[in-house]
């Protein structure tokens, strides 16, 4: 039984240690928890005002009103390589998480400047209307189990 237990624990410790040794996504990633629950309609606007302000051209857009959660992807257009910013907000979490990534001819590419950039304008939109958000930087990596 004991033996049992130490290989379990064994294997554990080693998945740990290779889920640690992954790469992060490339991209640039932030999350805003928002003092208290957005409206919905936030996910419209905030898509509207990019698509407007950063000339993007708006891919999709899912609203899950019944789960008070939505979605948005905006992109730079087909030409490669391609920054796509999406965002989802859901209500009852007070969460908005942002991603831009950047896509070359054979899938994701390093984050570019460009990528910053853009990422950059996001987030101060999202501040502008959210003062009182607390905006962290987020860095998922590939995994067992993820992405």
């Amino acid at each position: 039984m004991v033996t049992r237990i130490c290989r379990i624990l064994g294997l554990l410790g080693f998945l740990t240690a290779c889920a640690s040794a992954l790469p992060d996504i490339p991209g640039v990633f932030y999350q805003f928890l928002l003092s208290k629950p957005p409206a919905l309609s936030v996910c419209t606007d905030l898509t509207e005002e990019f698509a407007a302000q950063l000339t993007l051209h708006i891919d999709n857009v899912i609203l899950r009103s019944t789960e008070g959660q939505c979605t948005a992807s905006l992109s730079t257009g087909r030409q490669s390589p391609r920054a796509v910013a999406g965002f989802s907000v859901v209500v009852a979490e007070r969460r908005i998480t942002v991603q831009v990534t950047e896509y070359g001819a054979f899938g994701m590419a390093a984050t570019s400047e460009r990528t910053r950039n853009l990422a950059a304008q996001i987030v101060a939109a999202i501040q502008a209307k959210f003062p009182d958000s607390d905006v962290r930087e987020i860095h998922p990596k590939y995994g067992l189990f993820g992405p």
